[in-house]
C-alpha cells in the first residue's frame, strides 16, 4: 500500500493515478509515528492511499 498526504486542492489530481481518500484513523499504527502525521503536515492535509503490487 502506498500512502500520501496532500493539500485539499491537490487531492483532486490523485484519483487519476489510482489514489483514494481515507480517514487518518484507518492508517496503520506505524504511520502515526511519522513526523508528517505528528505535526510536519497540517491536520487539514488529505490522506490518500493506492494499492501497489500484485
Amino acid at each position: 500500500m502506498l500512502y500520501l498526504l496532500t493539500t485539499t486542492t491537490a487531492a483532486e489530481s490523485f484519483p487519476r493515478f489510482g489514489f483514494t481518500h481515507v480517514d487518518r484513523s484507518s492508517l496503520p499504527p506505524e504511520l502515526h509515528a511519522s513526523e508528517e502525521l505528528r505535526g510536519a503536515c497540517p491536520a487539514s492535509a488529505v490522506v490518500m492511499k493506492r494499492h501497489i503490487g500484485p
